[in-house]
């Protein structure tokens, strides 16, 4: 399987990173598995597999410790045997399969009162500053996020009249961005379907699509407000990359979704 590993300032669509938090992309493509398996016996186009592994990539960012991966996977049924009852029932299948596996996402923890009270004018809201050393890298998920926090205020300073006997803030933070960590992501699409061949141009089509098809919970990240109510609980599903009603439909859209397919060819 041929590789290709490249090294990048950052990664597409996310923000420019300095050196020292670059992106390692480790890549493995297969265009064609027939024609692969053709050239490695040294014969011709008709290979002696049919399954097709489209792309796989893995993506490490080592700033943030934040891994992706996600991979395409495309079969069709190749095989013949000498019995015709046998060869009309698995002839003409494939079997497509897409699936992603994130790592937990850093989130920060901001206070929006600090910056008032630091200076009277106003800024961007500052990060908060963690007084227990203990919940440095808290990794928040399903387990303690849920219902209850994953951290506690009183973990963080406070602000200048907040009435609270507690360190006070007087800076825009002592921790870096990202010093926390959300739940993982995992899903799975998969996709059957089987072509019938009237004649020799005309082809029938019939199959089903499933999104999300082990039905599993994702969830965002938890609130990283100081401010809010719901600081560090998650309140939410989060919805998958793409679904039968297309993209971006969030959570209404989170569960088991299936679709049947015809297709007329001719």
């Amino acid at each position: 399987m041929p590789a290709v590993a490249a090294t990048e300032a950052n990664v597409t669509g996310a923000p420019a990173r300095s050196s020292s938090r670059s992106a390692w992309i480790a890549r493995a493509r297969v265009s064609s598995c027939r024609r692969a398996a053709a050239r490695a016996s040294g014969v011709g186009g008709s290979g002696c597999i049919g399954g097709c592994l489209l792309l796989v990539a893995v993506c490490f960012e080592c700033g943030d410790d934040f891994v992706q991966v996600a991979g395409d996977l495309l079969w069709s049924q190749p095989f013949k045997t000498s019995n015709t009852v046998v060869n009309q029932l698995i002839k003409g299948w494939t079997v497509g399969m897409k699936m992603y596996i994130y790592s937990g996402a850093p989130f920060s923890v901001t206070d929006s009162k600090i910056a008032t009270s630091v200076n009277s004018t106003g800024v961007l809201t500052p990060l908060a500053d963690l007084v227990v050393g203990s919940a440095f890298n808290t990794s928040c998920n399903k387990s303690n996020a849920i219902g209850q926090s994953c951290l506690a205020k009183a973990d963080f300073a406070t602000y200048p009249g907040s009435g609270v006997s507690a360190p006070l803030q007087t800076d825009w933070g002592n921790i870096a961005p990202n010093s926390f960590r959300g739940p993982g992501y995992f899903d799975m699409d998969a996709s059957l379907q089987r072509a019938f061949a009237i004649r020799e141009k005309v082809k029938f089509t019939l199959g089903m699509q499933a999104y999300n098809v082990l039905n599993h919970a994702n969830f965002p990240n938890p609130s990283g407000s100081l401010t809010s109510g719901a600081f560090g609980t998650i309140t939410s599903t989060l919805g998958p990359p793409t679904s039968i009603y297309g993209t971006g439909q969030g959570a209404s859209v989170s569960g088991r979704l299936a679709v049947l397919t015809a297709t007329f060819t001719f």
